[in-house]
């Protein structure tokens, strides 16, 4: 639906780096899915008597770390497209994203440890030292990607709500509140995720195995939430009570808006 969105949109030109992500996010979390589905046919079916208390608890299994890999990368890839929204909404300059940057980049080298150290574990399953240092990683790396995603998420609702201020008072243009509505809720159903899944981690709660497999799924979504509900409204289909207007036809008749940031920057953010 996503794609199909974007590409009715093709006349303003088609977006290439939110569509490879979109068409990744959806080939990574298809990808998890069926491995999961995999590990869990093979525990309960193929695995006799007692083995299957052991197959599910061995954090070693290829499988799992397969799937902690692959969660990863979708939280890379999500903070990502976060790190874009805020470049794109104010109006392309990297001074306003640079302390995102630095964020990502941390998720990133944490992310890439926490593999390093999964792959080790694989070889050396009686290392309980090293499923404590990755145990720390990934709570490293969840931190960073909850500091990154509030951060950003503050920044672009912030930006819109002064755009959308300044624009009604200037002109009386309609209001765009309801997009910081959607930019709010896409944001907080990945923070409110990222938050359980940090006390998961932080208390070893065995709500980590269900929260490990939904990852991908959650991640996917709240990013296609902005895309698909703001592509719906502008089609005239959305289920909505307060259609999101089109920044684009409000502000046709100017080509810029206080320091520089366009109405189409905001839409394209999409």
């Amino acid at each position: 639906m996503t794609l199909n969105i974007m590409w009715s949109r093709r006349n303003r030109g088609v977006n290439i780096f939110l569509s490879v992500a979109s068409v990744l996010l959806f080939a990574i979390t298809t990808t998890s899915i069926v491995l999961e589905c995999n590990h869990i046919l093979i525990g309960l079916l193929y695995t006799p008597g007692m083995g299957k208390d052991i197959y599910f608890e061995n954090v070693g299994n290829p499988v799992q770390v397969a799937e902690s890999s692959i969660a990863l990368f979708v939280i890379i890839i999500g903070d990502g497209i976060m790190l874009y929204r805020v470049w794109m909404v104010w109006g392309r300059r990297w001074q306003f994203a640079a302390f995102n940057v630095l964020l990502w980049l941390g998720t990133i080298a944490c992310s890439i440890r926490t593999v390093q150290l999964q792959a080790a574990y694989m070889g050396d399953q009686t290392n309980i030292g090293i499923l404590i240092d990755e145990d720390n990683w990934t709570i490293a790396t969840v931190v960073l990607s909850f500091s990154q995603t509030t951060v950003a998420m503050g920044l672009i609702t912030y930006r819109i709500w002064t755009i959308d201020r300044a624009s009604r008072q200037a002109k009386g243009d309609a209001s765009l509140l309801p997009v910081i509505k959607i930019v709010v809720e896409s944001g907080s159903v990945y923070m409110v995720f990222l938050l359980a899944y940090l006390v998961a981690l932080v208390l070893q709660s065995p709500a980590l195995l269900f929260l490990n497999q939904v990852t991908s799924p959650i991640t996917s979504i709240s990013f296609f939430l902005i895309m698909v509900r703001v592509g719906l409204s502008k089609q005239g289909t959305s289920h909505t009570t307060n259609p999101v207007p089109n920044p684009a036809s409000s502000w046709a008749a100017s080509s810029s808006i206080k320091n520089g940031c366009t109405a189409e920057m905001i839409t394209e953010m999409n």
